[in-house]
Protein backbone atom coordinates (compact mmCIF):
# COMPACT_ATOMS: atom_id res chain seq x y z
CA UNK A 1 0.00 0.00 0.00
CA UNK A 2 1.84 3.29 -1.29
CA UNK A 3 -0.84 5.43 0.90
CA UNK A 4 -1.12 5.72 4.63
CA UNK A 5 -4.65 7.21 6.01
CA UNK A 6 -3.95 8.18 9.95
CA UNK A 7 -7.23 9.15 11.24
CA UNK A 8 -6.35 11.54 13.72
CA UNK A 9 -8.88 13.07 16.66
CA UNK A 10 -8.11 16.31 18.90
CA UNK A 11 -9.52 15.10 22.14
CA UNK A 12 -10.98 18.09 24.29
CA UNK A 13 -14.03 20.41 25.69
CA UNK A 14 -13.98 23.60 24.14
CA UNK A 15 -10.46 25.70 24.61
CA UNK A 16 -12.49 28.01 27.29
CA UNK A 17 -13.79 24.85 29.29
CA UNK A 18 -17.48 25.07 28.06
CA UNK A 19 -18.82 21.64 26.95
CA UNK A 20 -20.25 18.82 28.97
CA UNK A 21 -17.34 15.63 29.01
CA UNK A 22 -20.39 12.73 28.72
CA UNK A 23 -22.07 14.30 25.44
CA UNK A 24 -19.37 16.11 23.99
CA UNK A 25 -16.25 14.05 24.29
CA UNK A 26 -17.16 10.10 25.30
CA UNK A 27 -20.37 9.72 23.31
CA UNK A 28 -19.05 11.08 20.39
CA UNK A 29 -16.02 8.96 20.74
CA UNK A 30 -17.80 6.16 20.99
CA UNK A 31 -19.99 6.55 17.96
CA UNK A 32 -16.53 6.94 15.96
CA UNK A 33 -14.77 3.98 17.28
CA UNK A 34 -18.17 1.86 16.55
CA UNK A 35 -17.57 3.12 13.27
CA UNK A 36 -14.08 2.71 12.55
CA UNK A 37 -14.69 -1.06 13.85
CA UNK A 38 -16.74 -1.93 10.87
CA UNK A 39 -13.68 -1.23 8.78
CA UNK A 40 -11.23 -2.48 11.09
CA UNK A 41 -9.74 1.03 11.44
CA UNK A 42 -7.92 2.43 14.09
CA UNK A 43 -8.49 5.86 15.77
CA UNK A 44 -5.69 8.26 16.83
CA UNK A 45 -6.04 10.76 19.25
CA UNK A 46 -4.33 13.74 20.27
CA UNK A 47 -5.41 14.16 23.93
CA UNK A 48 -5.18 17.41 25.57
CA UNK A 49 -3.46 15.89 28.94
CA UNK A 50 -3.09 19.27 30.25
CA UNK A 51 -6.60 19.88 30.45
CA UNK A 52 -7.69 16.57 31.63
CA UNK A 53 -5.13 16.83 34.33
CA UNK A 54 -6.47 20.07 35.59
CA UNK A 55 -9.68 18.60 35.68
CA UNK A 56 -8.41 15.40 37.58
CA UNK A 57 -6.75 17.80 40.33
CA UNK A 58 -10.29 19.41 40.55
CA UNK A 59 -12.22 16.76 40.94
CA UNK A 60 -12.90 17.08 44.77
CA UNK A 61 -13.70 20.68 44.36
CA UNK A 62 -16.98 21.64 45.44
CA UNK A 63 -17.75 23.85 42.81
CA UNK A 64 -15.66 21.66 40.04
CA UNK A 65 -17.40 23.32 36.53
CA UNK A 66 -18.21 19.66 35.00
CA UNK A 67 -19.51 16.38 35.72
CA UNK A 68 -16.86 14.68 38.30
CA UNK A 69 -18.88 11.08 37.23
CA UNK A 70 -17.98 11.85 33.34
CA UNK A 71 -14.08 12.31 34.15
CA UNK A 72 -13.69 8.83 35.00
CA UNK A 73 -15.24 7.99 31.72
CA UNK A 74 -12.81 10.06 29.90
CA UNK A 75 -10.17 8.49 31.44
CA UNK A 76 -11.35 4.93 30.85
CA UNK A 77 -11.93 5.80 27.42
CA UNK A 78 -8.40 6.94 27.05
CA UNK A 79 -7.07 3.63 27.94
CA UNK A 80 -9.36 2.15 25.60
CA UNK A 81 -7.39 4.70 23.10
CA UNK A 82 -4.74 3.59 24.36
CA UNK A 83 -5.04 -0.28 22.66
CA UNK A 84 -4.60 -1.72 19.03
CA UNK A 85 -5.74 -1.01 17.09
CA UNK A 86 -6.53 2.82 18.26
CA UNK A 87 -3.17 5.06 19.63
CA UNK A 88 -2.81 7.86 22.60
CA UNK A 89 -0.62 11.15 21.62
CA UNK A 90 0.41 14.20 23.17
CA UNK A 91 -2.16 17.29 22.31
CA UNK A 92 -1.29 20.91 24.64
CA UNK A 93 -3.63 23.70 25.04
CA UNK A 94 -1.33 25.75 27.30
CA UNK A 95 -4.09 27.65 28.89
CA UNK A 96 -4.89 24.97 31.36
CA UNK A 97 -1.71 25.54 32.79
CA UNK A 98 -2.30 26.24 36.36
CA UNK A 99 -6.56 26.55 36.54
CA UNK A 100 -8.48 27.59 38.82
CA UNK A 101 -11.79 27.20 39.82
CA UNK A 102 -13.97 30.33 41.14
CA UNK A 103 -17.63 30.19 41.46
CA UNK A 104 -18.08 27.19 39.86
CA UNK A 105 -16.19 28.23 36.66
CA UNK A 106 -12.76 27.42 35.04
CA UNK A 107 -9.78 30.36 35.38
CA UNK A 108 -8.01 29.80 32.51
CA UNK A 109 -4.75 31.84 31.74
CA UNK A 110 -5.56 33.14 28.00
CA UNK A 111 -1.92 34.60 27.37
CA UNK A 112 -0.50 31.06 27.27
CA UNK A 113 -2.79 30.04 24.16
CA UNK A 114 -0.30 28.97 22.37
CA UNK A 115 2.67 27.05 23.56
CA UNK A 116 5.25 28.37 20.41
CA UNK A 117 4.88 31.76 22.55
CA UNK A 118 5.86 29.99 25.80
CA UNK A 119 9.21 30.49 27.37
CA UNK A 120 11.43 26.94 27.31
CA UNK A 121 10.43 26.42 30.92
CA UNK A 122 7.24 26.16 30.46
CA UNK A 123 7.16 24.23 27.08
CA UNK A 124 9.31 21.66 29.47
CA UNK A 125 6.80 21.57 31.77
CA UNK A 126 3.69 21.60 29.88
CA UNK A 127 5.05 18.98 27.63
CA UNK A 128 6.36 16.47 30.74
CA UNK A 129 3.27 16.88 32.84
CA UNK A 130 1.15 16.19 30.13
CA UNK A 131 3.06 13.08 29.07
CA UNK A 132 3.16 11.76 33.20
CA UNK A 133 -0.88 12.24 32.70
CA UNK A 134 -0.66 10.00 29.50
CA UNK A 135 1.37 7.58 31.38
CA UNK A 136 -1.43 7.06 34.49
CA UNK A 137 -3.49 5.94 31.12
CA UNK A 138 -1.63 4.27 28.79
CA UNK A 139 1.33 1.93 27.92
CA UNK A 140 3.94 4.60 26.72
CA UNK A 141 6.45 1.81 26.46
CA UNK A 142 3.89 0.41 23.25
CA UNK A 143 5.13 2.36 20.16
CA UNK A 144 2.00 2.94 19.02
CA UNK A 145 1.69 5.60 21.96
CA UNK A 146 3.20 9.15 22.54
CA UNK A 147 5.07 9.07 19.54
CA UNK A 148 2.88 12.18 18.01
CA UNK A 149 2.20 15.83 19.42
CA UNK A 150 0.12 17.83 17.82
CA UNK A 151 -0.37 21.59 19.43
CA UNK A 152 -3.17 22.99 20.55
CA UNK A 153 -5.02 25.46 18.30
CA UNK A 154 -2.07 24.63 15.86
CA UNK A 155 0.06 27.52 17.82
CA UNK A 156 3.39 26.01 17.26
CA UNK A 157 5.11 28.96 16.07
CA UNK A 158 7.67 29.79 16.69
CA UNK A 159 8.55 26.36 16.68
CA UNK A 160 12.31 25.90 17.85
CA UNK A 161 12.05 26.03 21.48
CA UNK A 162 9.14 23.34 21.06
CA UNK A 163 10.54 20.93 18.54
CA UNK A 164 13.90 20.98 20.97
CA UNK A 165 11.92 19.82 24.07
CA UNK A 166 9.96 17.34 21.93
CA UNK A 167 12.65 15.76 21.11
CA UNK A 168 14.10 16.15 24.56
CA UNK A 169 11.00 14.36 25.58
CA UNK A 170 11.35 11.44 23.14
CA UNK A 171 8.56 12.34 20.83
CA UNK A 172 9.90 11.90 17.60
CA UNK A 173 7.15 13.42 15.32
CA UNK A 174 4.75 16.32 15.43
CA UNK A 175 1.65 16.59 12.76
CA UNK A 176 0.81 20.38 13.72
CA UNK A 177 0.73 21.71 10.20
CA UNK A 178 -2.13 21.95 7.73
CA UNK A 179 -0.39 23.28 4.82
CA UNK A 180 -1.13 26.79 3.25
CA UNK A 181 -3.33 27.21 6.17
CA UNK A 182 -3.44 30.74 8.11
CA UNK A 183 -5.20 32.12 11.30
CA UNK A 184 -4.31 36.18 11.11
CA UNK A 185 -6.42 36.50 14.92
CA UNK A 186 -3.72 37.99 17.60
CA UNK A 187 -4.37 35.54 20.06
CA UNK A 188 -4.45 32.54 18.04
CA UNK A 189 -2.59 32.92 15.30
CA UNK A 190 -0.59 30.33 13.24
CA UNK A 191 0.67 30.74 9.47
CA UNK A 192 1.86 27.56 7.32
CA UNK A 193 1.17 28.95 4.11
CA UNK A 194 5.45 28.56 3.45
CA UNK A 195 4.99 24.70 3.80
CA UNK A 196 7.39 22.14 2.23
CA UNK A 197 5.41 21.08 -0.66
CA UNK A 198 6.11 17.34 0.00
CA UNK A 199 4.57 14.87 2.37
CA UNK A 200 6.54 15.22 5.16
CA UNK A 201 9.90 16.69 6.61
CA UNK A 202 12.18 16.84 9.55
CA UNK A 203 12.26 19.94 11.19
CA UNK A 204 14.46 21.42 14.27
CA UNK A 205 14.19 25.29 14.35
CA UNK A 206 11.31 26.77 11.52
CA UNK A 207 8.88 24.08 11.37
CA UNK A 208 7.88 24.94 8.07
CA UNK A 209 11.68 24.22 6.90
CA UNK A 210 13.84 21.41 6.01
CA UNK A 211 16.26 20.16 8.28
CA UNK A 212 18.72 17.10 7.97
CA UNK A 213 17.28 16.02 11.56
CA UNK A 214 15.09 16.66 14.70
CA UNK A 215 11.22 16.08 14.99
CA UNK A 216 9.79 14.31 12.12
CA UNK A 217 6.97 16.90 10.99
CA UNK A 218 3.99 14.83 9.41
CA UNK A 219 1.34 17.15 8.47
CA UNK A 220 -2.69 16.99 8.46
CA UNK A 221 -3.03 16.70 4.66
CA UNK A 222 -5.02 19.88 2.86
CA UNK A 223 -5.94 20.42 -0.88
CA UNK A 224 -6.62 23.82 -2.94
CA UNK A 225 -10.23 23.33 -3.83
CA UNK A 226 -10.97 26.30 -4.84
CA UNK A 227 -13.42 28.94 -3.54
CA UNK A 228 -16.73 28.15 -5.05
CA UNK A 229 -16.51 24.24 -4.09
CA UNK A 230 -15.00 25.77 0.03
CA UNK A 231 -18.41 27.79 -0.37
CA UNK A 232 -20.16 24.45 -0.82
CA UNK A 233 -19.06 22.93 1.86
CA UNK A 234 -19.75 25.70 4.16
CA UNK A 235 -23.25 25.53 3.22
CA UNK A 236 -23.89 21.86 3.38
CA UNK A 237 -22.24 21.93 6.68
CA UNK A 238 -23.32 25.19 8.54
CA UNK A 239 -26.33 23.16 9.70
CA UNK A 240 -24.53 19.84 10.53
CA UNK A 241 -24.51 21.02 14.30
CA UNK A 242 -22.76 19.96 17.44
CA UNK A 243 -22.81 16.16 18.95
CA UNK A 244 -26.44 15.38 20.54
CA UNK A 245 -26.51 17.10 23.87
CA UNK A 246 -23.44 18.60 23.79
CA UNK A 247 -23.08 22.55 23.58
CA UNK A 248 -20.59 25.30 23.96
CA UNK A 249 -18.32 28.25 23.40
CA UNK A 250 -15.71 28.77 21.25
CA UNK A 251 -14.84 31.90 23.36
CA UNK A 252 -11.07 32.21 23.98
CA UNK A 253 -7.66 34.90 23.79
CA UNK A 254 -9.13 37.08 21.36
CA UNK A 255 -11.15 40.55 21.48
CA UNK A 256 -13.91 41.26 19.51
CA UNK A 257 -12.07 42.93 16.82
CA UNK A 258 -9.42 40.08 16.63
CA UNK A 259 -11.75 37.54 16.36
CA UNK A 260 -13.42 39.75 13.48
CA UNK A 261 -9.76 39.87 12.34
CA UNK A 262 -9.26 36.20 12.50
CA UNK A 263 -13.04 35.48 10.13
CA UNK A 264 -11.93 37.88 7.48
CA UNK A 265 -8.48 36.16 7.16
CA UNK A 266 -10.13 32.78 6.73
CA UNK A 267 -12.06 34.17 4.25
CA UNK A 268 -8.52 35.66 2.47
CA UNK A 269 -7.69 32.28 2.71
CA UNK A 270 -10.79 30.00 1.00
CA UNK A 271 -9.93 27.46 -1.15
CA UNK A 272 -7.53 25.70 1.41
CA UNK A 273 -9.40 22.66 3.57
CA UNK A 274 -8.11 20.51 5.55
CA UNK A 275 -9.61 17.00 5.44
CA UNK A 276 -11.64 17.12 8.50
CA UNK A 277 -13.79 14.09 8.80
CA UNK A 278 -16.02 15.88 11.60
CA UNK A 279 -16.81 18.87 9.17
CA UNK A 280 -16.75 17.98 5.73
CA UNK A 281 -18.98 15.94 3.27
CA UNK A 282 -18.54 12.65 2.09
CA UNK A 283 -17.88 14.06 -1.55
CA UNK A 284 -14.93 16.35 0.15
CA UNK A 285 -13.68 14.37 2.11
CA UNK A 286 -12.72 12.09 -1.61
CA UNK A 287 -12.12 14.64 -3.30
CA UNK A 288 -9.17 15.91 -0.97
CA UNK A 289 -7.76 12.35 -0.64
CA UNK A 290 -7.72 11.59 -4.66
CA UNK A 291 -5.96 15.72 -5.15
CA UNK A 292 -3.56 14.48 -2.46
CA UNK A 293 -2.64 10.76 -3.54
CA UNK A 294 -2.34 12.36 -7.44
CA UNK A 295 -0.18 15.24 -6.13
CA UNK A 296 2.11 12.70 -4.40
CA UNK A 297 2.10 10.34 -7.10
CA UNK A 298 5.55 10.17 -8.17
CA UNK A 299 7.27 10.17 -4.40
CA UNK A 300 9.10 7.24 -3.05
CA UNK A 301 7.95 5.13 -0.55
CA UNK A 302 4.84 5.23 1.56
CA UNK A 303 2.83 8.56 1.79
CA UNK A 304 1.24 9.77 4.96
CA UNK A 305 -2.13 11.09 4.73
CA UNK A 306 -3.90 12.86 7.66
CA UNK A 307 -7.12 13.32 8.67
CA UNK A 308 -8.45 15.31 11.72
CA UNK A 309 -11.26 15.42 13.53
CA UNK A 310 -12.71 17.18 17.13
CA UNK A 311 -15.18 15.09 19.05
CA UNK A 312 -17.19 18.61 19.87
CA UNK A 313 -18.46 18.53 16.06
CA UNK A 314 -18.99 15.00 15.59
CA UNK A 315 -22.43 15.20 14.82
CA UNK A 316 -25.07 12.97 13.29
CA UNK A 317 -24.28 14.46 9.85
CA UNK A 318 -20.55 14.06 10.92
CA UNK A 319 -21.22 10.44 11.14
CA UNK A 320 -23.12 9.91 7.71
CA UNK A 321 -20.75 11.56 5.70
CA UNK A 322 -17.27 9.70 7.47
CA UNK A 323 -19.15 6.30 6.97
CA UNK A 324 -19.31 7.37 3.19
CA UNK A 325 -15.82 8.07 3.22
CA UNK A 326 -14.86 4.84 5.60
CA UNK A 327 -16.47 2.78 2.40
CA UNK A 328 -14.77 4.86 -0.69
CA UNK A 329 -11.25 4.22 1.44
CA UNK A 330 -12.16 0.34 1.89
CA UNK A 331 -12.60 0.18 -1.87
CA UNK A 332 -9.04 1.57 -2.87
CA UNK A 333 -6.51 -0.82 -3.87
CA UNK A 334 -3.64 2.01 -2.92
CA UNK A 335 -4.89 3.31 0.19
CA UNK A 336 -4.84 1.36 3.87
CA UNK A 337 -5.83 2.35 7.16
CA UNK A 338 -2.77 2.93 9.32
CA UNK A 339 -1.06 4.41 12.57
CA UNK A 340 1.77 6.91 12.70
CA UNK A 341 3.74 4.06 13.76
CA UNK A 342 2.94 1.94 10.97
CA UNK A 343 3.58 4.25 8.72
CA UNK A 344 6.69 5.24 10.60
CA UNK A 345 8.27 1.57 10.39
CA UNK A 346 7.08 1.69 6.69
CA UNK A 347 8.67 4.70 5.91
CA UNK A 348 12.16 4.26 7.46
CA UNK A 349 12.27 0.37 6.36
CA UNK A 350 15.96 -0.15 4.63
CA UNK A 351 16.28 3.32 3.83
CA UNK A 352 16.41 7.41 5.34
CA UNK A 353 13.62 9.69 5.48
Amino acid sequence: MNYHLILTLDYEVFGNGSGCLCHCVVEPVDKVLALLEEYAAGLHCFVDATEFAAMSAHADHRDAPFDVRCLSRVEEQIATLGSAPHSVQLHIHPQWIGASVREGKWLLDYDRWRIGNLPRREIDHAITSGIRFLERHIDRSDERNCQCFRAGGWGIQPAAEVLSSLAQHGVRMDSTVAPGTRNRAQGDWFDFRRAPDTPYWYSDTDILLHSGSGVLEVPITTARLGRVAHAKILRESRNSGFPTGCSGSYDGPNSRLQSLAGKLGKLANMGVVMLDFSTLPAWALIEITQRYMSRFSAANGPIPIVAIGHNKNFSRWSEINLRQYLEWVAGQSELTFSSYSKWFVAATSGRAV
